[in-house]
Order: C-alpha cells, then sequence, then structure tokens
C-alpha cells in the first residue's frame, strides 16, 4: 500500500491512500497538539478542547447536527487526545466523502466555543475523571507514567485535573487554538474509495484557512531516575492491578523496530512468554500483556496484569524473571521469527482496513522522522537479529530504570520495593 502526498501553501500536509475496492472512505485528520504541549496551569485544555469541537459550529450549530451529518448516513465519528498529538476522524460511505471534510473542516475552524456549552461540558470531563479513578487498568496506567516522568507534561494526566478543568476559560481555548492548530501542525490522511487530486480539491478551500504561523516545540522529556521506585494507590478492588514498565526509545530510534520484536515475544498474544509463564504456568492472572508507548523524544514498554492480591509478589517477581531471561539468554531462532511473522501478519491484515491505513500514513507523517510503507516496515523487521533483541534488553532492562505502580487493597508496599532488583 502506497500513498501520494501534497502541501498546501499553508503548510497543511495532505496524504491519500487510493483503494478503489473498498466502499468506505476514512479520514483523519492530526493536529500537533496534546498534554505534553501544555503549562501546568492549563494540563487538560487538550483533551477539553477536542471534546469542545464537537459541541457546535456554524453550520452545524449543535452535537447533534454535526453527529447527524455523518451518522445519518451510517457512518462514524470520534477524535481522541493524546500526549503528543490531538486526532478527529471519521468514517463514510465514499461517496459522502465531500459531507465528511466539510464536517472535519468545520469542527476545527468554525466552533463556536460557546460559554454555555464549555460550562456543561466541565461537568462531562470531571465525570471522565472520575470514571478513571474507578477504573484501575487506567488508574494505574497514569500512576506509572507519572512515576515515568514526574513533574513535567510527559507524565501529567491527559485529561487534567478537576481543579484546571473548572477553571479554563473561553480565552483560554481561542488562544491556545490559535497556537496550535496552524497549517505546519494539521495532517490529514485519508483513505478509500476516492483520487488524492479529489481529496487535495476538497481540503484545500477547507483547510486553507489555517494560519501558518511558528511551530510551538514540546518540553523535552528529561530523565533523572537513579534507582527503582513505586507507586502503590489503595483502593477497594477485588484485583491488584499492577503496571510494571521501563523506559525506553523515541520514535527515531534506530532500534525501535527491535523493540516493537522485543515487545512482541515478551507480551504480545497468547503464545508470548507472559502469558505461557505468568497465566498458564504459574496460575497467578487472567490477564496479563505489554505494549509500547513511543514518543518523539522518549518512550516506555508496559507490562499490565490483573491478578489475585495474595499473588502479587509471586507476579511480580515473574515479570522481572522474563525481564532478566530477555537480557541474558539469547532468544532461540523459532521463537524470533514466529515474533516476526506475528508482527508482519498484523501489519498486513491492517492494510486492508481503511481506518487502518488512514492512521498508519497520517501518524508518521506527524510524528516520524520519515513515512514508511507496510512492506518498507516489514523489511526492517526481518532484518532484526536475535543478537539485536538482547543488545535492546541490555540497554532497558536494568535496575535504575524500573517502576512499579499499584492499585489494589494494599495499605503497606513498602516490602514490594525489595522485588525491584534485576541484578
Amino acid at each position: 500500500m502506497d500513498y501520494k502526498k501534497t502541501i498546501l501553501a499553508n503548510g497543511v500536509r495532505i496524504l491519500t491512500s487510493e483503494m478503489p475496492h473498498m466502499r468506505s472512505l476514512a479520514t483523519t485528520v492530526y493536529v500537533k497538539a496534546g498534554s505534553r504541549y501544555e503549562t501546568e496551569k492549563i494540563n487538560g485544555i487538550s483533551h477539553f478542547l477536542e471534546h469542545m469541537l464537537f459541541k457546535g459550529t456554524k453550520k452545524y450549530p449543535g452535537q447533534a447536527d454535526i453527529a447527524r451529518a455523518i451518522e445519518g448516513v451510517g457512518g462514524q465519528l470520534n477524535a481522541w487526545t493524546d500526549q503528543d498529538h490531538t486526532a478527529y476522524w471519521n468514517l463514510l460511505p465514499f461517496e459522502f466523502a465531500k459531507r465528511g471534510f466539510e464536517v472535519l473542516g468545520e469542527m476545527v475552524f468554525s466552533s463556536l466555543l460557546e460559554k454555555e456549552a464549555i460550562d456543561r461540558e466541565r461537568g462531562v470531563i470531571v465525570e471522565e475523571i472520575n470514571r478513571r479513578y474507578d477504573d484501575p487498568p487506567s488508574h494505574v496506567y497514569e500512576l506509572l507514567i507519572g512515576l515515568m516522568w514526574p513533574d513535567q507534561p510527559l507524565g501529567w494526566p491527559i485529561v487534567g485535573s478537576k481543579n484546571n478543568i473548572q477553571n479554563i476559560k473561553r480565552k483560554d481555548f481561542i488562544s491556545y487554538l490559535n497556537s496550535f492548530y496552524q497549517g505546519n501542525s494539521i495532517v490529514i490522511s485519508v483513505a478509500g474509495n476516492i483520487t488524492h487530486q479529489k481529496v487535495v480539491d476538497g481540503f484545500g478551500s477547507i483547510f486553507g484557512k489555517a494560519t501558518n504561523g511558528k511551530i510551538l516545540v514540546s518540553k523535552k522529556a528529561y530523565e533523572v531516575q537513579k534507582e527503582p521506585k513505586k507507586s502503590v494507590y489503595f483502593k477497594q478492588t477485588d484485583q491488584a492491578h499492577l503496571a510494571l514498565g521501563v523506559r525506553g526509545f523515541g520514535n527515531t530510534d534506530p532500534d525501535r523496530y527491535t523493540w516493537n520484536l522485543l515487545n512482541c515475544i515478551l507480551g504480545q498474544g497468547m503464545s508470548s512468554r507472559l502469558f505461557l509463564k505468568i497465566r498458564e504456568e504459574k496460575g497467578l492472572a487472567y490477564h496479563i500483556s505489554s505494549h509500547i508507548e513511543s514518543y518523539e523524544d522518549t518512550g516506555a514498554l508496559i507490562v499490565h496484569a490483573g491478578l489475585n492480591l495474595g499473588k502479587l509478589e509471586e507476579a511480580i517477581e515473574g515479570v522481572i524473571k522474563e525481564f532478566k531471561l530477555l537480557r541474558d539468554v539469547i532468544v532461540r531462532p523459532d521463537e524470533l521469527q514466529k515474533a516476526k511473522d506475528y508482527l508482519k501478519g498484523a501489519i498486513s491484515l491492517s492494510m486492508d482496513d481503511t481506518d487502518s491505513v488512514s492512521g498508519w500514513f497520517g501518524r508518521q507523517e506527524l510524528l516520524m522522522p520519515e513515512v514508511l510503507t507496510a512492506d518498507q516496515v516489514i523489511k526492517k523487521i526481518e532484518s532484526v537479529t536475535a543478537e539485536d533483541v538482547m543488545r535492546v534488553a541490555k540497554r532497558i532492562f536494568i535496575n535504575k530504570n524500573l517502576n512499579l505502580a499499584i492499585v489494589a487493597p494494599l495499605k503497606d508496599g513498602n516490602k514490594l520495593q525489595s522485588l525491584l532488583d534485576m541484578d
């Protein structure tokens, strides 16, 4: 699957993947604006603004009008905010492409941002924050990220604090919108049954409205950790929720493909080491897996598990043992090939889906040093050796890089500190 690219005069980048055999059209507008670009006073504004762009525009004055424009023809509309970007997305039958473009353009450039709507939405976001505290997997993830990057934007919660949400004003939204939603910070990625020129023509007049000012950069992540760290949050739950993480690499690091293979071997799927050892062999957890978070300048490998409180210490020891094995014992050729086949297969299957293709090219254009096709990435995955996996494991699995977060009915977590030992 290949792509075409056009850059508008104001810096907006438009990428298309023409898939004429499909009946759907996926469009994603990426903006280089997220929680790591915020100040402490307005932490949460990126996510709050994402909500507000659904509340009404000049042409679609209410949330229901926006929703009906897309859902009325069987389509879907959504958005998300991350640490390093915000994205707005819709999926439509291809014959309604013009409507999809128009709705996204209206949301980004013609949102009303009415004071009454802002005040109503404060309560919605406060409830979203409350829900995260009631959802241990989400809460333990936020605890871990805050532990790994303390006192800096990358470690702050994307949704912000209740106090901030109550105090962000309309003028703050307008200032933030004008500062970050600039032409050179916007990428539009479209995949489906449409030609590149039709996309450029459709978006040219809409997104040509974006100004092109100074590119604002995020504060570089800094790491001062000198020993393993833990954070325990007491909550009366039926399970102990564990997140064990190590910092890794950013989007530009040449080891990122090896890192993804290492993560696959460790905790992706029911044939991964963690699943087989921790769940199947020892019966310590119902759910256990690992995933990677990757940013411009840093990243994290995170293991999450939900388990019986009485199994907590044994599970931590078991996960760390698997870290050490990857670091100290070379991966068998058959296991490495299985991980390669897993990743290559997942990539190949995603290329049959317009939504995945739109995300594949758009996210790379916004956040990566270069845009690679699926075939190019597969080639890089194939070139990784067992020695590469061990070398990368030695880079990340070290004592001072260990971080543990727990949400559980645990009053004293001090004895867990002694378990955080990679020597």
